[in-house]
């Protein structure tokens, strides 16, 4: 079954929160299909590993796009466009974040960790919701190209495949974020104390 990573606006407060399909009217999961292979091959491909110059790079290209709210751009820096760009548009549009400050850190190898500092506003509330992510390029194997290797979890580390990212009302009281299993405590929750767990309907 399809999960979405969900910033729930209740009583002003907005949570993040992962679990199953059962949101309600508000929550809608968009399947994410149809693969693309990031561009057209080239007379001559490169082949072997990234080099540092290139991890560099095509991460801050990818991470500038994703932070203008350019998701096609940001795509087109990835070993799938058509996943990344879909995945990429809903952060912006069905989670309303209308903010995102990237900041890489120090590469390591092929990876290039990030910190995300995002705004959430949705029906009249502003919330920030801050994490750390994580992405590795990889070399494209029919362009030769270096290519951020899109998963969804690049996007937030909660994510999985068939995910995607929603902001709407809901009934209950102020949230917790809660895994899969139930567990509180895997993405960070903005506003005041804690207040009722919510968890999944399946």
């Amino acid at each position: 079954m399809r999960r979405g990573l969900k910033a729930t606006m209740v009583g002003g407060v907005l949570a993040a929160m992962v679990g199953g399909a059962g949101y309600g009217a508000y929550n809608i999961l968009t399947a994410l299909h149809d693969s693309s292979g990031g561009g057209t091959g080239a007379a001559s491909v490169k082949t072997g590993p990234p080099s540092a110059g290139e991890v560099e790079d095509v991460s801050a290209k990818f991470l500038a796009a994703w932070a203008k709210g350019d998701a096609a751009t940001a795509a087109s820096y990835t070993n799938n466009a058509a996943d990344a760009r879909q995945l990429l548009t809903a952060y912006g549009t069905s989670a309303h974040i209308t903010r995102t400050d990237l900041t890489p850190g120090a590469r390591s190898g092929d990876s290039v960790p990030f910190s995300v500092r995002a705004t959430v506003s949705y029906g009249g509330t502003s919330k920030i919701l801050a994490y750390e992510s994580r992405l590795a390029v990889v070399r494209g194997v029919t362009t030769g190209r270096a290519l951020v290797d899109w998963q969804p979890s690049v996007v937030h580390p909660a994510l999985q495949k068939g995910d995607t990212l929603v902001t709407g009302e809901a009934t209950a009281s102020p949230i917790e974020a809660v895994d899969r299993h139930g567990v509180v405590g895997g993405i960070p929750v903005p506003g005041p104390g804690p207040g009722r767990v919510a968890r999944q309907v399946r």
